[in-house]
């Protein structure tokens, strides 16, 4: 488990750096991906964090 927990944290690090560029050269798919198998409470956890 704590090998699975530093991977998501390390891909969490990547994505903050590289992200922007991620979603402008994958668009519409990354959004898709994210749906799918994003958990479904997270949109709600991202709101959240962003009126805070």
């Amino acid at each position: 488990m704590k090998t699975k927990i530093t991977h998501e944290v390390y891909l969490a690090e990547m994505y903050s750096k590289v992200g922007p560029t991620l979603d402008s050269l994958s668009g519409e798919l990354l959004s898709a991906l994210r749906e799918k198998y994003r958990p479904a409470d997270m949109k709600l956890r991202q709101a959240k964090k962003q009126t805070e």
